[in-house]
């Protein structure tokens, strides 16, 4: 029997693996992949894609690069596949909302209406309320023009996909998921599914894109004011990604050189042979200061497929407190109790040895993308089928 057809939309590069939202939306289109015949258009920085090959580059020059933005601004890409449109006639579509709700995304998604009236369509909106991270003139540029574009939206899509606990986003019912992971990004084989060897030192890693909310000043202040206290095990912290100039001054200032070790960048592949020297995995420390209360961080499920034992803050609805592999703190400005850690990884140890394995089948049931999406993936085909 034939498949049906599916449009994902995403407004960034597919080829990043070192990005965790790329890593997300490759999940997404494996997701949709085992349920439909899937068509992938992405746009980024001044090119244009379908299914990997390139449609339009605005590269060849500073004035076409500004058309690009401005026209991105207003319209969007959309109409550069609106030829597939019309051959496919896509039966279901899922758009990762890129910023603005513009006339283009609008006249886009009429389109899609027109060519199949019973398409289902679906926009992702990754944070709501919107994050203020743009300037604030175009801030304010985006909320006047989705103050008109809103009611126009409410015509076609039938559900806001959201990480958020709403129940309506502008109107339009939402379909509330967590962040998953795709299994397909995790090699097994590079996992050394036995605790690591070295017990003299106590391992803590922490991996990001990091900002001022991933919070590692509470991580190393921690470290300091557990070495005052002269206990017998050794910690090390390890970072990877790219820290904050504050972060290494920080450690400098606390004179913990030996202590906190920075790694730079790693690629998947490299996270995961590292790990295996790893006894825990810290996860974002500061989402309160940024006044998020719920976490759905797609680290924390790359650290779950790697076997790693986690230590949070923001409740995170995958990993609830009775899960023998979390361990949580206060969810403010609280320091760690970084004897505490290494209690939990030690009972942890006592009570399951072969905790790894654990973890990852924990992972594989209950957090690739296959399983959040679900609502969409079985709802949908079936209602076509």
């Amino acid at each position: 029997m034939k498949k049906q057809k599916a449009l994902l939309f995403f407004p960034l590069s597919m080829s990043n693996l070192n990005s965790g939202i790329t890593k997300k939306c490759l999940g997404i289109a494996e997701a949709f992949k085992s349920v439909y015949d899937v068509d992938i258009m992405n746009e980024y920085a001044g090119e244009v894609f379908f299914n990997g090959n390139k449609l339009k580059d605005y590269n060849a020059g500073i004035n076409r690069m500004r058309l690009y933005y401005y026209n991105d601004i207003i319209f969007g890409q959309y109409a550069t596949i609106k030829d597939s449109i019309l051959r496919n006639k896509y039966d279901v579509v899922y758009i990762r909302l890129h910023y603005f709700i513009t006339p283009g995304l609008l006249h886009f998604l009429r389109r899609l209406k027109r060519a199949n009236n019973s398409v289902s369509i679906y926009i992702e909106i990754p944070t709501f309320p919107f994050k203020k991270e743009f300037s604030a003139n175009l801030h304010r540029l985006r909320n006047i023009l989705n103050h008109f574009t809103i009611p126009f939206l409410r015509k076609y899509v039938t559900n806001i996909i959201t990480l958020s606990a709403h129940e309506q986003i502008w109107g339009i019912p939402t379909i509330r998921i967590s962040n998953g992971f795709s299994q397909d990004i995790i090699n097994e084989k590079s996992i050394e599914l036995q605790p690591p060897a070295n017990d003299r030192i106590f391992h803590i890693a922490m991996i990001a894109q990091f900002s001022e909310w991933h919070a590692a000043d509470i991580l190393i202040e921690s470290l300091r004011v557990y070495k005052t206290k002269g206990l017998e095990k050794k910690i090390q912290i390890h970072f990877v990604g790219k820290v904050l100039s504050s972060t290494t001054q920080q450690v400098k200032e606390e004179e913990l050189e030996e202590d906190v070790i920075f790694h730079g960048q790693m690629d998947s592949r490299q996270i995961l042979l590292f790990l295996n020297d790893m006894h825990v995995c810290v996860g974002t420390l500061g989402h309160h200061r940024k006044n998020i209360q719920l976490d759905s961080s797609l680290k924390n499920r790359e650290y779950a497929f790697s076997g790693m034992p986690m230590v949070l803050k923001t409740p995170d609805m995958d990993f609830p407190p009775a899960l023998f592999f979390i361990k949580y703190f206060p969810d403010d400005e609280t320091l760690l109790d970084l004897q505490e850690v290494i209690n939990f990884y030690k009972n942890l140890m006592d009570k399951n040895p072969t905790y790894k394995k654990d973890i990852i089948e924990y992972a594989k049931a209950n957090l690739t993308w296959e399983k959040k999406l679900r609502k969409i993936l079985v709802t949908d085909s079936q209602m076509k089928s």
